[in-house]
């Protein structure tokens, strides 16, 4: 009986030593002599300790783009939160009209001489790649709604001939993704080269000769399509 306790007393003393000398050893390899700190939680925004900069910018947009294979200007606005520099949260919106076709101001729109005003606008999703960069990249992404109508001659003259009921108006959907290359100006202004893909739903717009007879329909897919501008940004970035 003494033996066996004896013997535990000696196994017990061994392992603790062992322990000892494994926690010395493992401090020997650790020159601040301090234990290894617990990684700190890793999150999308803020770094490792989660610190988190807020920003916010706005800023305006001129641009190109071709709407039922016409010619047409573009132009509107963009902003929103921007969340650790490289992420903004915000919204957008553009307006748009294609070029003229009309000679006479009292002839009304055809097949072949109409053309497209309107729309669109919606909740913005910019991620921004190495923003610290003097030139870097953003991927903004709209997801949203608008719409079009056919722009006659007369409405820059007091109305569609003096009947509403002439024109008509369809509303849909758009996603429109794209990519812009920015430069940094100063701290608070960047200009962005930007090109996107308009995609929306398919429109149901007709014009009317008389109301009641349809003159033509616009085609469903008219306001698909690419798009290339300028964006002039300011805030804090």
């Amino acid at each position: 009986m003494k033996i066996r306790t004896i013997f535990l007393i000696v196994i017990s003393g061994f392992i603790s030593l062992q322990g000892y000398s494994q926690e010395q050893t493992g401090g020997s390899n650790n020159n601040d002599n301090h234990e290894p700190q617990q990684e700190s939680i890793k999150t999308l925004f803020g770094g490792n300790g989660g610190k988190i900069d807020h920003g916010g910018w706005g800023g305006f947009t001129l641009g190109y783009t071709k709407i039922a294979g016409k010619d047409a200007f573009l132009s509107g606005g963009r902003g929103g939160w921007l969340i650790d520099h490289h992420f903004t949260l915000g919204l957008a919106g553009y307006g748009f009209f294609t070029d003229m076709d009309f000679n006479d101001p009292y002839q009304q729109p055809t097949i072949d001489n109409y053309s497209l005003g309107g729309g669109y606008g919606g909740l913005l999703l910019e991620p921004i790649i190495f923003p610290f960069r003097p030139v870097h990249v953003s991927f903004p992404v709209l997801i949203g709604g608008g719409g079009a109508f056919v722009v006659d001659e007369m409405y820059y003259h007091g109305g569609y001939h003096g009947y509403d009921e002439y024109g008509s108006y369809s509303s849909c959907f758009v996603l429109e993704p794209g990519i812009d290359i920015e430069f940094n100006i100063v701290k608070f202004f960047r200009v962005a080269l930007n090109v996107s893909y308009r995609y929306t739903s398919d429109l149901n717009l007709d014009y009317y000769s008389l109301p009641g007879i349809v003159e033509f329909s616009v085609p469903s897919d008219a306001l698909r399509g690419f798009n290339a501008g300028l964006t002039f940004k300011f805030g804090k970035f």
